[in-house]
């Protein structure tokens, strides 16, 4: 397996930089588990994430909750059968806070994403630039803690072939910083 070097250093750097940025201040920080059961090479995943503070927010009429923009650093291990990929993405996120007062957020957000390998567990998956969108549920278990399920799409958008995708659910746990 051939790892890019190059690929670590910039895991490091899009976490520190999401980190110290002034614009952009932590928030929160979490992890999560996921898994791709629908494929023949059943890929695990496992990743840290850093979400900013809200760096737009708009609030509505009760009972509608607040929309507001964020930015997430993601950084990631992929595994299939023994192979492993390290992946990297940092991009906006939407969200939409306490809807209808529900202990809820509900998060849309699409990144680039860098991955180490071209292929798992040798299945082609389009190169090593992809792009991450993704759709999550939050639940607030308290003021500072957070649980959610998450269900992501990553795939090259059709500019290598092959381009299957990987559609991973995630499991997770978060934490106001």
């Amino acid at each position: 397996m051939k790892l890019r070097p190059t690929l670590l250093v910039l895991c490091g750097a899009i976490l520190w930089t999401a980190s110290t940025a002034s614009a952009f201040s932590p928030d929160q920080l979490g992890f999560r588990l996921g898994a791709e059961a629908d494929e023949p090479i059943r890929v695990r995943s496992a990743e840290v994430f850093l979400l900013t503070e809200p760096f737009y927010e708009q609030s509505f009429d009760p009972p509608y909750g607040q929309l507001s923009l964020d930015a997430a650093a993601v950084v990631g291990v992929l595994r299939a059968e023994g192979d492993w990929s390290i992946m990297a993405r940092l991009g906006p996120g939407v969200n939409w806070i306490e809807p209808f007062h529900f202990p809820v957020v509900l998060r849309l957000d699409v990144s680039p994403t860098l991955m180490s390998q071209e292929s798992l567990a040798g299945r082609k998956i389009g190169g090593i630039f992809h792009f991450t969108s993704g759709f999550q549920i939050d639940w607030k278990i308290s003021e500072k803690k957070s649980l959610h399920y998450r269900i992501q799409h990553t795939s090259n958008a059709g500019f290598r072939r092959p381009n299957p995708g990987l559609d991973l659910h995630f499991i997770g746990y978060s934490r106001k910083l």
